[in-house]
């Protein structure tokens, strides 16, 4: 889940998305093929188990997983050769195939797959839920971050998925 690049070297990029229940779905390509992800900086990539077989993506691995269920088990790992979101390819990314269908959550949303915090980690991101768009790039400043808005430091794990410490009654919560 550490491995990835991005093809361009200096980038910006922008895609707008759908808001759904709250959700920011992007139509991303994976390895030219159109779909459909949930962005999720608090899950790793996930590819469903549909487009991995039309991709004929071969499994790199197996590991435990637990999901936002507190379900565990073991799932396959694959390495995709090219997400590319708005003009941007990322490459070489780690993904987890999973069935998207037998989750109350995301079934309702036809989801290919979903772009989690390991590709994420590849570039400083923006989500802007008012004009429902997404911006990144491999420069922090270019993002221009406004006077006002929040922004939260926190210590990836090693799928890079965000850690952060939480004060709640004098208590921290991990």
């Amino acid at each position: 889940m550490e491995s990835g690049s991005v093809k361009q070297k200096e980038f910006y990029g922008e895609v707008h998305f759908d808001n759904k229940a709250g959700l920011p779905i992007i139509k991303v390509k994976v390895n030219g093929v159109e779909a459909s992800f949930l962005f999720d900086t608090g899950a790793p990539n996930v590819i469903s188990v549909e487009l991995a077989a039309k991709l004929n993506l071969k499994t790199v691995t197996t590991a435990y997983v637990g999901d936002s269920g507190g379900e565990m088990g073991i799932q396959e790992y694959v390495s995709i050769d090219n997400i590319t979101i708005g003009t941007i390819n990322f490459l070489n990314t780690g993904a987890i195939v999973a069935d998207l269908n037998s989750s109350e959550v995301t079934s309702c949303f036809n989801l290919d797959g979903i772009i989690g915090a390991n590709l994420m980690r590849k570039a400083f991101w923006k989500i802007n839920y008012s004009e429902k768009s997404i911006s990144f790039s491999h420069d922090l400043s270019k993002l221009k971050i406004i006077d006002g808005w929040n922004t939260l430091n926190f210590t990836p794990t090693s799928s890079g998925t965000p850690k952060v410490d939480l004060e709640l009654n004098k208590k921290i919560i991990e």
